[in-house]
């Protein structure tokens, strides 16, 4: 996997002034823990390049971190500027890790991650 890997990106409509919440999801765990001992996924939220419209992007924390003993995670973002409706912010994997059980004469199979981003408008 590359250092950083874009998997969602987020379009706030536009003129949208609010914050919002990123829910990350781990969704086939059934099939995960069969296949791996671990397995850590870390995600950091940006502001996508080329964008003039949103000025800067802030994550609270700064960082995810996904896990099979820690399938959700929780980012607060704020956004800075005026979103047209077309600009977008990167939601990425910036690492990760995994080790597959060993069986018999040899490592385990393997599954991949289904990852759900959901968003959803923060309240106050």
């Amino acid at each position: 996997m590359p250092a950083t890997t874009e998997v969602f990106k987020v379009t706030p409509g536009a003129n949208f002034t609010g914050d919002f919440v990123l829910q990350l999801y781990l969704t086939n765990i059934d099939g995960l823990v069969g296949d791996y001992r671990v397995l850590g996924l870390n995600w950091t939220v940006l502001n996508h390049a080329g964008n003039t419209n949103i000025t800067a992007v802030s994550c609270t924390p700064s960082t995810g971190f996904l896990s099979l003993t820690n399938p959700t995670v929780d980012l607060e973002i704020s956004v800075t500027g005026t979103p047209d409706g077309t600009e977008f912010i990167d939601v990425n994997i910036t690492s990760g890790f995994f080790r597959t059980h060993y069986y018999g004469g040899g490592w385990g199979g393997s599954e991949d991650p289904q990852i759900l981003c959901k968003v959803i408008q923060k309240g106050t």
